[in-house]
């Protein structure tokens, strides 16, 4: 993924009412991802799962065509002996 002006459609709830917001990378990752990392059971790595909507309509005057999308973001420790997890250490293979 790209920083991009993308926009990206998260529904959420708050109280008992359901709330849609259509948000860039950086702020979906500013409310959704960071500091709501979960481990993965007997890995090194922490991620966060997000299903949203996704607009596939390249104009702004054309139809909108939103699609569901999954994004999965996956972070891990650099170093094994590392106990936890820093903000700058991501997984890659």
């Amino acid at each position: 993924m790209k920083k991009s002006k993308l926009k990206y459609r998260i529904t959420s709830h708050k109280n008992g009412n359901e709330v849609i917001q259509d948000l860039d990378l950086k702020a979906l990752y500013k409310q959704a991802v960071r500091k709501k990392w979960q481990k993965i059971p007997g890995q090194p790595y922490q991620c966060k799962i997000l299903d949203v909507k996704l607009n596939l309509a390249s104009l702004p005057k054309e139809r909108e065509q939103w699609r569901n999308v999954r994004l999965l973001f996956v972070r891990g420790n650099a170093e094994v002996e590392k106990q936890e997890t820093g903000k700058h250490d991501w997984a890659f293979s």
